[in-house]
Parts: C-alpha cells; sequence; structure tokens
C-alpha cells in the first residue's frame, strides 16, 4: 500500500513537472522573434508545382513592421467557380503584424508581381501561422484544404557573416 501511495505521487508530480516544463519551452512569441530572414524548408519543395521547384520562396521581416518577399506562394484559384487550387510565386512587399492571441503574423502586401505570369497584385493579404516548439519557431502557410498536410513551412535562416 505505501508503494502504490508513493508511486502515484511520483507520477503525480512529473506529470505537473513536464507540464510546467513545457509551458517554459513554448513561452509566447514576441515581434523580435519573427524578425529576419526566414526561408521555405526542403520538405515543403514538394507541394510547389513542377515548373516552380527551384523557387525561393523566401520573407524578410524588418523590426519597424515591414516585410519582403522573393517568390512567396500565395494561394489562388485557377479560375471563378472551380475548386482547382494554384500557387502563385509573388516578390512584393508590405506590411507585417503579430497577433499573437491567433498564434500567426498578418501580412498586408501593397505590391506584388507574380513570378508565373507577370500578374501585377495590389494591396491584398495573406496569414503566416506561428509554430513555436521545443525545436524553434516556425512559421507555415497551407495549400488548400489543411487536412490534405500540404504546407509551406518557412525556417529563420540565421546565418552569421563574420570578419576571418
Amino acid at each position: 500500500m505505501w508503494e502504490m501511495k508513493n508511486t502515484v505521487k511520483v507520477i503525480w508530480l512529473m506529470s505537473i513537472m513536464g507540464l510546467n516544463l513545457f509551458s517554459i519551452g513554448c513561452a509566447s512569441v514576441d515581434q523580435n522573434m519573427i524578425v529576419g530572414t526566414w526561408v521555405v524548408d526542403d520538405y515543403s519543395q514538394k507541394h510547389f508545382d513542377p515548373l516552380q521547384e527551384d523557387a525561393e520562396a523566401t520573407i524578410i521581416f524588418d523590426s519597424i513592421g515591414k516585410f519582403t518577399t522573393y517568390e512567396f506562394p500565395i494561394e489562388s484559384r485557377s479560375s471563378v467557380g472551380t475548386s482547382r487550387i494554384e500557387i502563385r510565386l509573388v516578390t512584393g512587399t508590405g506590411t507585417w503584424k503579430l497577433v499573437p492571441k491567433e498564434n500567426y503574423i498578418q501580412l498586408n502586401f501593397n505590391e506584388g508581381k507574380s513570378k508565373d505570369n507577370d500578374e501585377v497584385f495590389n494591396s491584398f493579404g495573406t496569414q503566416l501561422y506561428i509554430s513555436n516548439t521545443w525545436s524553434g519557431i516556425t512559421l507555415y502557410s497551407y495549400k488548400g484544404d489543411p487536412d490534405n498536410k500540404e504546407w509551406f513551412i518557412f525556417e529563420k535562416n540565421n546565418i552569421c557573416i563574420g570578419l576571418f
């Protein structure tokens, strides 16, 4: 009986400690953690159309709420009334805002140009969702239905340039 009580206490304490450690490891994301250059990861390359596999897919966030994209994947419908999703690679600029309670970044493009067909876009918005885990922060967007698990994952590019 004594062993059973101690075992239950140990399990209970371990679960409380685990929850506390988990909450420490997944602290909320602030704006300074987002500032920098983010590039699409290797996993995401398979979700581009075959002619887009060499896409740079980069977004650069600055500290005053502005961003620049290079060949950034934006979802669009192939034509009105159809369900076929196409990915446009957009190079453009705009403003960004962290929405921490909803776990996303709001991107408001001032202008953008599609690599695919030179189409020019004016004033449109999209979101990048935030994942904050033990392995670090990643940003992602969906291609189509989120349940299909086709998404574009962006990782922070931490290139250190030093003098040798």
